[in-house]
């Protein structure tokens, strides 16, 4: 009996909730309608449909992810100033890197300075400043991709998390960074050549020794770009490491200095062409060997037959003739612009599949 008394009181609790329940609902049904119909609450609805407008009409200034709606912070000229700062301020907060950077290159220049000092233009001064240029070009090379995949590559992360959110876009980020980085490559490849070529004994001509600088800060300028293509494609240090072996081998054998050029197979002429080492390398024997008149033929050579008398005939030995210069000059613009664009090719796709 004690047990019905007590589930007829549930019943009858359960009953009254339902009722109130249904009772508040009413109320609240009410009190929202003469909200609605009130001065104020209409005033907020006509104020939502016109923000509502404002946004369709508007939605150009919007980046659309998924159905999720982000902005960019501020425009792309307050971006590309904001990054520039920051990109420069991230180079002089590490001083100690680009110091050892600059005492490495002043150590390398003195050094092959001192072991190739006085060159002489004879015989063996042809080979011996073929394997000067070979140095310069390919150090220069090395350094610069290596240098760009370590910096690089530890950022990437960080960037696809801050583009995500909105921060900034991808073309001002790439721009700010190539920009920072010109002048410090540029000066550090220059350094090579603006110690050591006097020392050495290249074309004494000083209109020469400005073109010997120049040449040093495209070939710089190309590399860059080959490292930032490595970087975003393989943007894992480790793979990087590996991808450096698997594009450098190749153009570095087409770089004249162990295969003639006029000797590259037909079938391979493409790698040729890409090879910044080739051009470099042929606007360095321009350089140096174009207008020179006469070359020593040392005592010690068995016929003369064997000795080169000038520098055209060192140029025509090379398979390199003096109109090559500028079509190598502009071959390497084209390559430095090139590498530049696919980066940020690469870079655009790798932010779109991360969204």
């Amino acid at each position: 009996m004690d047990e019905q008394l007590f589930w007829g009181q549930q019943q009858k609790r359960v009953a009254s909730s339902l009722r109130k329940e249904k009772e508040c609902e009413r109320i609240v049904n009410g009190v929202c309608y003469a909200f609605a119909k009130s001065v104020l609450g209409m005033k907020i609805s006509k104020a939502a449909q016109e923000v509502e407008k404002s946004v369709d009409t508007q939605s150009h200034q919007w980046t659309y992810n998924h159905k999720i709606v982000i902005p960019y912070k501020v425009g792309w000229f307050s971006q590309m100033k904001a990054l520039l700062w920051r990109s420069w301020m991230s180079i002089l907060r590490k001083p100690e890197v680009t110091k050892s950077k600059l005492i490495i290159v002043i150590v390398e220049a003195f050094f092959f300075s001192i072991i190739y000092y006085g060159q002489i233009l004879n015989q063996y001064g042809i080979k011996n400043l073929d394997g000067v240029f070979a140095f310069y070009v390919t150090n220069v090379t090395y350094q610069n991709v290596y240098g760009t995949i370590n910096t690089f590559c530890s950022e990437i992360p960080l960037f696809t998390k801050e583009n995500k959110d909105g921060m900034y876009r991808t073309d001002t980020y790439y721009l700010s960074k190539i920009i920072c980085d010109i002048p410090i490559s540029c000066v550090l490849a220059m350094l090579y050549p603006a110690i050591g070529y006097y020392f050495i004994g290249f074309n004494l001509e000083f209109s020469r020794y400005l073109t010997a600088l120049l040449i040093m800060a495209l070939v710089s300028q190309t590399a860059l770009g080959a490292g930032y293509i490595i970087s975003v494609i393989l943007p894992r240090l480790e793979h990087a490491d590996a991808g450096i072996n698997i594009l450098l081998f190749p153009l570095l054998i087409f770089g004249g200095f162990f295969l003639s050029i006029g000797s590259v197979p037909t079938y391979l002429q493409w790698l040729a062409d890409l090879s910044w080492f080739k051009y470099g390398y042929e606007m360095f024997m321009i350089n140096q060997w174009y207008g020179i008149p006469y070359i020593q033929c040392n005592t010690n050579f068995s016929e003369s037959s064997d000795c080169i008398f000038d520098g055209a005939e060192v140029l025509s030995t090379a398979s390199i003739y003096p109109d090559d210069f500028w079509i190598a000059f502009g071959c390497l613009i084209i390559l430095t612009i090139a590498f530049r664009v696919i980066a940020f090719l690469c870079l655009l796709l790798r932010t779109y599949r991360n969204e």
